[in-house]
């Protein structure tokens, strides 16, 4: 059962710590901004751009527009990276498990590079520079589909 509600549980945490619907997911928005808050993903951002491509870039939109509308931040969808200005940051839809991927890729590959690890990340080609952040960082894929639902 639910600890706070007494209701039959939805997911449970890996410390055995198990959660209703209602109360997993304003666990799972909690967890979202406080990644925001504690790294200052929005801090100094005019705009913010939501790489959209499937449904972690909707929950994203959703969820900045939510912790945004303090900020006077304005989201807009975008498909693909492009460079950005000063003011201006794009949030990927990165998550744990996404991490953790890079990081096996990083070791095997012959050429480490962990530069692209952390919740707030310069990405650098030869003709743009952006700056990425990753508000979903700490969220696990299972528990983003579990949200969507």
């Amino acid at each position: 059962m639910c600890r706070q509600c007494e209701i039959k549980p939805v997911y449970e945490l890996t410390n055995k710590r198990k959660f209703c619907e209602k109360c997993f997911c304003r666990l799972f928005e909690k967890r979202v901004f406080h990644t925001v808050r504690k790294y200052s993903l929005l801090d100094n951002a005019k705009k913010i751009y939501v790489l959209c491509t499937n449904v972690k870039g909707n929950i994203l939109f959703n969820l900045l527009k939510k912790a945004g509308k303090e900020r006077g931040i304005e989201e807009l969808k975008i498909k693909k990276l492009r460079a950005t200005k000063t003011k201006e940051k794009i949030a990927l839809e990165n998550n744990l498990d996404d991490e953790a991927v890079l990081i096996v890729d990083s070791i095997i590959s012959k050429k480490p590079d962990f530069s692209l690890l952390g919740p707030e990340t310069i990405i650098q080609t030869k003709k743009t520079i952006a700056i990425c952040i990753k508000p979903l960082y700490f969220c696990l894929d299972r528990e983003i589909n579990l949200y969507a639902k």
